[in-house]
């Protein structure tokens, strides 16, 4: 029997695209052996990944994460991270595998600067935003305002969830030595 590539498993012959196997055992009468590859039972999958995943009540380990022996019926997942809203789901498991993704909403505020002189860069956590407003994640973050001429200023900054956080700097000139 040939597939769509050309290829014939039971003559060895392939073509590009195919997938070569071969049955190292007999499966039992009436059963279906399980492809190469393929997970068994319960695999959850999350963007970003190293997600807490908590099935029916109990922690079970990080993402991505395979639950082989779950039994048959609707189970609760309910998926953490530090820095993104927690999500949970009703999953009902058959038998069969079950594959279930999905991506983590992030956590955020925003962060208003005001600066004088009005030309300079800021930095949070080391990575360069624009004045104005800015979209951030929520937490605790280091906000450095710099420019050409004045004396940088740091400071550490407290995003709240969903809230506008003020910020106002006025740089000092930098003294220039004489020589």
């Amino acid at each position: 029997m040939r597939n769509q590539q050309g290829c014939d498993a039971r003559e060895g012959r392939c073509g590009a695209g195919c997938l070569r196997f071969e049955i190292l055992r007999q499966p039992a009468a009436g059963a279906v052996p399980e492809p190469a590859g393929q997970q068994q039972g319960l695999q959850v999958l999350t963007d970003p990944s190293s997600a807490e995943v908590w099935i029916d009540g109990d922690f079970k380990g990080l993402s991505p994460f395979v639950m082989e022996d779950i039994s048959v019926g609707w189970h609760r997942i309910v998926l953490k991270k530090a820095g993104y809203y927690e999500t949970s789901a009703w999953v009902e498991f058959k038998g069969d595998p079950v594959l279930y993704q999905t991506s983590l909403a992030e956590i955020i505020g925003f962060l208003q600067i005001s600066a004088t002189p009005a030309e300079v860069t800021v930095t949070v956590d080391g990575q360069e935003i624009l004045s104005g407003t800015q979209q951030v994640r929520a937490g605790t973050h280091e906000v450095t305002v710099k420019s050409f001429g004045y004396m940088p200023y740091t400071t550490s900054v407290v995003i709240a969830e969903k809230a506008v956080t003020a910020l106002s700097v006025m740089l000092q000139p930098a003294p220039f030595g004489r020589h």
